[in-house]
This record gives C-alpha cells, structure tokens and sequence, in this order.
C-alpha cells in the first residue's frame, strides 16, 4: 500500500534536504501506536520521547570518521541533539584523526612544519571554535590570532 505524501514531505525530501529533513521525514513517517506523533515534533519536544534515539546517518563510520565534515558543514543541526560540550567530552581525549604527531609538534623539523601547515591551513575555520582557551597558551608562542606566522 503507497501513501500520498504530504507537500511538507515531498518539501522535506527535495535537495538540498540535509541530515535534520531526512530524520524528520523518517521519525514522522514511522508511527508508533500510543506514541504522540508529528503534532509533537516541534523543537525541544524530539527529546523527551527519543533522547537515546540515534538517526540512521550515524553509523559507526560517521562518527568515527565522518561527523567533523558534518559539523563543520552545519553545526546549528548538531546542536538540534548535542550539547556543543560533547565535543570537548570526546576530543580531549581522543583527537580528531587529522591530527598527527607532526601537526602537534611543528617546531620538531621542517617535516613537522609543513605538515601542521598543510592541516591547519585546511581545518583554519574550525581551530578557534574549540580551542580559544589552548590558543592562549599554547599556539600564542608562534602565533597572533590576527596574524598566523609562516
């Protein structure tokens, strides 16, 4: 049996759709009996019935290798579920796999440098968002904020 899709589904559905329209579309689309439906599916109401939910788009790939992408791409939509400190939860100890010996130790060689140049040059517009406080520490010994040394 086909259902007729609503205009706000096939909306939902019409690139670029996003991770956000394709959960929607499946959590609404997917009913429970007994269970409130999409008149509760405004913001801030998705978590009381669905807080240890996880969106098929999160396989295990993505977060171990993908999410950064993600987030970078559109960080409003991580915070739709998470809390911007569970990044720090997992990140202080287990660094993004960008980051490698030679990019946390540049002043180790000409080899190290070119390396934390090349991989800082291609994550620049993520550094500040995490590591204001470390930047005052530890990157402010080569670096300005205003100005990155070469």
């Amino acid at each position: 049996m086909t259902r007729k899709m609503s205009r706000k589904m096939q909306w939902a559905l019409l690139p670029p759709c996003g991770i956000m329209a394709i959960a929607a579309v499946y959590w609404i689309s997917t009913p429970v009996p007994g269970v409130a439906g999409p008149a509760h599916a405004t913001l801030g109401e998705c978590v009381e019935c669905h807080e240890d939910s996880v969106p098929l788009t999160h396989t295990s790939a993505f977060v171990d290798l993908e999410h950064g992408v993600a987030a970078a791409d559109d960080r409003i939509l991580c915070l739709g579920c998470h809390e911007a400190s569970d990044c720090d939860d997992c990140h202080l100890t287990e660094p993004p796999a960008w980051e490698t010996d030679a990019f946390r130790h540049p002043d180790r060689g000409p080899n190290e440098r070119d390396e934390h140049l090349t991989l800082s040059s291609a994550h620049a517009d993520s550094c500040m968002e995490c590591h204001t406080q470390r930047f005052q520490v530890e990157c402010a010994t080569c670096h300005r904020a205003d100005e990155w040394l070469r």
